[in-house]
C-alpha cells in the first residue's frame, strides 16, 4: 500500500526536530501513522468457524489479513451461529516508530495493527 502512495510513512510530514519534541512529550514515542488509515477495501470471509479479514486497495490486489477472535469480549465462535456479522471499518494502525533517545530519536520496527469494527444482525 506504501508502494501505491496509499500510506505514507513519514510520520505525518514532521521534521526529526519536531518528531523529537512529539516523542519527549508522549512516553510511548511516535509512530510512521500519526492517525490510523481507511482501508479502501475490506471484507470479511467466513471458512469453516473463522471470519477471516481480507483487504488491500481494491479487490483485485486483497490478501488475507487477519482474523476475528472476539467480538467485544465474546469469542467468535460463541456468536457465528447466532448473527450474522460484518465489517463495518478496518483501519491500520503502528509500524515504524521512534521514541526519544538521551539526544536523539531512535528507529524501530513496531508491527502494524488492524483496528476493525464489526456491525451484525440476529439470524
Amino acid at each position: 500500500m506504501e508502494q501505491q502512495g496509499y500510506l505514507s510513512l513519514n510520520f505525518g510530514g514532521l521534521s526529526e526536530e519536531h518528531q523529537l519534541k512529539v516523542a519527549r512529550t508522549n512516553t510511548n514515542g511516535i509512530d510512521a501513522l500519526l492517525e490510523p488509515v481507511a482501508l479502501p477495501y475490506f471484507e470479511l470471509e467466513k471458512r469453516g468457524d473463522k471470519f477471516v479479514i481480507l483487504g488491500g486497495v481494491n479487490p483485485l490486489e486483497r490478501k488475507e489479513l487477519g482474523e476475528i477472535v472476539r467480538v467485544g469480549l465474546t469469542p467468535v465462535a460463541d456468536i457465528g451461529d447466532k448473527y450474522e456479522i460484518f465489517l463495518a471499518a478496518v483501519v491500520i494502525e503502528g509500524g515504524p516508530h521512534k521514541f526519544a533517545g538521551r539526544s536523539s530519536l531512535v528507529s524501530e520496527e513496531q508491527p502494524f495493527n488492524l483496528g476493525v469494527q464489526v456491525a451484525y444482525n440476529n439470524k
